[in-house]
C-alpha cells in the first residue's frame, strides 16, 4: 500500500489516499471558483489513470480564468441606462446582465471607458465604482454613474438692482 498526498498549499486541504500497488487514486475533485485545476507530480501533469507504484505527493495547480465575468451597470442622473450604453461599452449580456470579462483576480478598472463615452453633457459622479478585483465567484460589479453637468449663471446687469444667479442643466 502507498499514500498518495496533495500538497494544495495555502488552499484548503484535501486528505490523502492509501491506495493498493497497481492501483488507481481517486480525483479528489478539488474546485475553486475561477480558476482551472491540475494535479503534478514533479512537475509534470499528472493523470488520476496512472497506477500508484509508490509513495507519490500531488501537488494542486491553479490558473485563473481569462474570462471570469463582472457586471457593469450604466446609470444616468439616477436612471439605468445600461442598455443605451452597452454597445459603447463592449457589454455582452445574459439573462438581463451586463458583463465584461478578465482574468480572476487581477483589477478591472473601467475609468476610460467612462470617461470616453460621457459626452460633453455628463460627468462621472464620485459615487461611482469603477475598479475592482475581478472575483472568481463572478461577484464583482462595477457601476458607472453620470450626472447631467449643470452650470452656474450670473448676471451683471451694471445696475444697483441685482439679478439672482441661476443654475441650469446642460443643454
Amino acid at each position: 500500500e502507498y499514500t498518495v498526498s496533495f500538497d494544495t498549499g495555502s488552499e484548503a486541504s484535501v486528505d490523502a489516499q492509501t491506495v493498493k500497488h497497481g492501483e488507481k487514486a481517486t480525483d479528489p475533485n478539488f474546485t475553486k471558483a475561477g480558476y482551472a485545476v491540475k494535479w503534478q507530480k514533479g512537475g509534470e501533469d499528472f493523470s488520476f489513470d496512472t497506477p500508484i507504484t509508490a509513495n507519490t505527493e500531488l501537488t494542486l495547480v491553479l490558473t485563473a480564468n481569462t474570462d471570469t465575468k463582472y457586471y457593469v451597470t450604466v446609470k444616468v442622473d439616477g436612471e439605468d441606462k445600461t442598455a443605451d450604453y452597452a454597445e459603447a461599452f463592449e457589454l455582452a449580456s445574459a439573462d438581463g446582465k451586463y458583463y465584461l470579462t478578465g482574468t480572476t483576480d487581477t483589477t478591472a478598472d473601467i475609468t476610460a471607458l467612462a470617461e470616453e463615452n460621457k459626452g460633453a453633457a455628463l460627468s462621472v459622479a464620485d459615487t461611482s465604482k469603477l475598479t475592482g478585483n475581478i472575483a472568481g465567484d463572478e461577484s464583482l460589479a462595477l457601476i458607472v454613474e453620470y450626472k447631467t453637468n449643470e452650470y452656474t449663471v450670473s448676471f451683471d446687469t451694471g445696475s444697483e438692482t441685482p439679478i439672482a444667479a441661476q443654475t441650469v442643466e446642460h443643454g
